[in-house]
């Protein structure tokens, strides 16, 4: 994130853009969970969901959010 975002001539600003980025791809894998969500949810086991790097095969990366199930 920190080598796509950054730009010199605009800073740091980019950055959280994709931090934002990130934050989207996270609600829309939560959003795929097919329990209902309600405030017992909070008694456990509680949801995770993993941010990685994974390469696209051009010598780049892509952020992706996986959820995880133990």
């Amino acid at each position: 994130m920190a080598e796509r975002g950054y730009d010199v001539s605009s800073g740091a600003r980019r950055l959280k853009q994709e931090a934002r980025k990130v934050q989207i791809m996270a609600r829309k894998v939560y959003n795929t969970i097919p329990d209902l969500v309600t405030e017992s949810s909070n008694d456990g086991p509680l949801e995770r969901l993993e941010v990685k790097l994974m390469p696209t095969g051009h010598k780049e990366n892509e952020v992706g959010v996986i959820l995880k199930r133990d």
